[in-house]
């Protein structure tokens, strides 16, 4: 997670949502806690999940406000995350851990 937060304060992105409500929210609040960005809230479901991270939880990315990147902290279906994610905004604004094993490169056409 703090490579993941580092390259958002190399790139000056400050308002950076998490999607997906598991575990690794709390690692990513500790983690993010070291660098120059603000954690907008959490794209899920489980409104009570994270209450005492002070983190808001929205069904839509577009119920948090403007932000700058996502960071996938789904533990369940992360690639599945990570294809709603850059529906909506840039790839390389979607951010994943490495060890979520994520592919980013776009499918081949089928010939």
């Amino acid at each position: 997670c703090a490579q993941v937060f580092e390259v958002c304060a190399q790139r000056g992105w400050k308002r950076i949502a998490l999607w997906g409500a598991s575990d690794l929210v709390e690692i990513a609040v500790l983690c993010a806690a070291e660098y120059p960005v603000e954690l907008v809230g959490v794209v899920g479901t489980g409104v009570g999940a994270h209450a005492n991270l002070n983190l808001p939880v929205a069904e839509h990315l577009g119920l948090l406000g403007a932000v700058d990147a996502v960071v996938v902290t789904d533990l369940q279906d992360p690639q599945g995350v990570f294809e709603a994610a850059v529906a909506i905004m840039p790839r390389e604004k979607v951010l994943t851990p490495n060890f979520l094993n994520v592919s980013r490169n776009l499918p081949r056409l089928m010939e």
